[in-house]
């Protein structure tokens, strides 16, 4: 979807947004440590072997055809914690290659807003916009890459990319999906100089 067709939430959304948002905000907590995953073949629950490791197994989550504003509001809240403590590592660990908050909702909206990758790749649609913010980041830490863009949905996801994204979906608690991202409370800026591609 083009940046111009992003729907924008209306000035009434924004303020049931503000209201709503105090009262979720506390509501997602952000696990700090992993729990241990075991050893092959006798992984943990909630873990699968894969490669002869323990990954975390992710959960299959059904897709409503239509969320309550409720569920719009906690959803969008995981969403944007998870985003925001993304961006502050990255920055800590890259500060030569630092992000925003905005480039991040933008690689998460666009992804998320044509399902087809998704479903080719068998994945919950929340699932793979996650994991193309991690592709994301991972193109921007690389020094070798001079130009990346926040608004392709063109997504070069790797297997390290895939395994990072099982352990954040589990990390942040965001085990969730949704047909429709224009239905959540992301906020995004339209963004300049962005007409660049993956590399």
């Amino acid at each position: 979807m083009d940046k111009d067709k992003l729907k924008f939430i209306s000035s009434e959304k924004k303020r049931t947004y503000a209201e709503l948002w105090k009262k979720n905000k506390d509501k997602a907590p952000v696990i700090e440590a992993d729990e241990e995953a075991g050893y092959p073949p006798n992984c943990n629950e909630g873990y699968v072997e894969k490669n002869g490791k323990c990954v975390p197994a992710l959960k299959k989550a059904k897709a409503s055809p239509a969320l309550s504003q409720e569920q719009a509001i906690d959803y969008s809240v995981r969403i944007i914690k998870a985003l925001e403590v993304m961006r502050t590592e990255h920055n800590k660990n890259n500060p030569r290659e630092r992000v925003t908050i905005n480039q991040l909702k933008e690689v998460y909206c666009k992804n998320a807003s044509d399902c087809r990758n998704a479903k080719a790749a068998a994945r919950a649609c929340n699932h793979w916009a996650m994991g193309c913010v991690n592709a994301f980041l991972r193109l921007k830490s690389n020094k070798k890459v001079k130009k990346v863009s926040v608004s392709s949905n063109l997504c070069p996801q790797t297997e390290e990319d895939f395994l990072k994204t099982n352990k954040d979906m589990q990390r942040f608690e965001l085990n969730f999906d949704f047909e429709n991202v224009e239905d959540l409370y992301i906020e995004v800026k339209p963004l300049k100089n962005t007409r660049t591609a993956w590399v």
